[in-house]
């Protein structure tokens, strides 16, 4: 048979319960924080509408000039914005945590440091993916995958002709 909810609110052997003024003030305290932080929330998307209509413009001039579908052109600045934000995370160590943090990543088998630019797809594990990865459906024969490899032959030939 479950318990009332008297007995579950009645302390445990060895235990006093807490004050419940106490406990109350606390959570009265924080959730009139929050309420402020919300109401900041909200004023500045208020004030942030114009631009987010900016935004939108900017989007549908780029499908319209440029051809790039929205939802790639959303998702890559989105992608920016974290490479962006990785970026200024590893600016916080000091030369010695960031050393001890490269030994970390490549223990766990991650990419150094967010400067370098080696990728997931640069690395054993992410090569093989990539390799074995069926084309996505519509797909046209100049894949991303087929431009590295006729970058990288270009390159090479550029390369070898200057030696």
């Amino acid at each position: 048979m479950a318990e009332s909810t008297t007995d579950a609110a009645t302390p445990k052997p060895g235990h006093n319960g807490y004050d419940p003024d106490k406990a109350k003030t606390y959570f009265k305290a924080f959730e009139d924080e929050q309420a402020k932080i919300d109401k900041i929330y909200a004023e500045a998307k208020k004030k942030a509408e114009p631009y987010r209509a900016q935004q939108k413009e900017i989007k549908n001039g780029c499908k319209e000039k440029v051809g790039i579908a929205k939802t790639t052109f959303t998702h890559l600045i989105r992608e920016r914005k974290l490479r962006a934000k990785l970026a200024s995370i590893d600016a916080d160590l000091n030369q010695d945590e960031a050393d001890d943090a490269d030994l970390v990543r490549h223990a766990l088998g991650m990419p150094l440091g967010p400067e370098t630019a080696e990728t997931f797809a640069d690395m054993p594990l992410g090569q093989a993916a990539v390799d074995t990865a069926p084309v996505p459906k519509g797909s046209y024969p100049g894949s991303f995958r087929d431009q590295n490899a006729k970058q990288e032959a270009k390159e090479a030939a550029a390369s070898k002709a200057a030696q």
